[in-house]
């Protein structure tokens, strides 16, 4: 299990430790300088989202290692991959491979309704 605690000392745009500038040299401006309140943008509702995505076409898979049923410059690798799932889906049951087992979220008390019972 992994739990983070952020006290928020400072605001999360200093915490992240973002550049000044970005790629194209345009000046990164901080979203969240406007509330007032270190905690933005986690002082509002929001949705955690969790990719668990398979297979890519950007070399993480080595083309031709492991029986990988797709190419990664092949327009149609996609498409390659879902036909094959007779041959990597069974060995994702055996493994275990992409198994979730629990995500928890909490919501501090007292905020937005929040309380304790």
């Amino acid at each position: 299990m992994q739990i983070m605690y952020t006290p928020f000392k400072e605001g999360m745009w200093s915490w992240g430790k973002f550049p000044l500038n970005d790629h194209d040299g345009s000046r990164l401006v901080n979203p969240w300088e406007d509330t007032g309140r270190k905690n933005t943008p986690f002082d509002q509702d929001f949705y955690l989202v969790l990719n668990v995505a398979v297979g890519s076409t950007n070399g993480w898979f080595k083309d031709g290692l492991g029986n990988k049923p797709w190419v990664d410059r092949d327009h149609g690798a996609m498409k390659e991959f879902w036909e094959a799932r007779d041959q990597w889906y069974p060995t994702w049951k055996k493994k275990g491979f992409m198994k979730v087992n629990w995500v928890k979220m909490w919501q501090q008390e007292g905020y937005n309704g929040c309380y304790e019972k």
